[in-house]
């Protein structure tokens, strides 16, 4: 998938569509990770503690 397929717009009310259509669109870290591999950007988490 691209980028593009994953995003779709967002009304003015700002949902996007049915329940359905809303539970078939991927996470978003499924989003991200997508956007980074594209890119050629590392997709590890750093984990940091306070």
């Amino acid at each position: 998938m691209t980028s593009e397929q994953l995003i779709k717009p967002v009304t003015p009310s700002g949902i996007t569509g049915s329940r359905a259509e809303r539970a078939r669109m991927p996470l978003a870290r499924k989003v991200l990770e997508e956007s980074a591999i594209q890119h050629g950007v590392c997709i590890r988490p750093v984990p940091l503690r306070r």
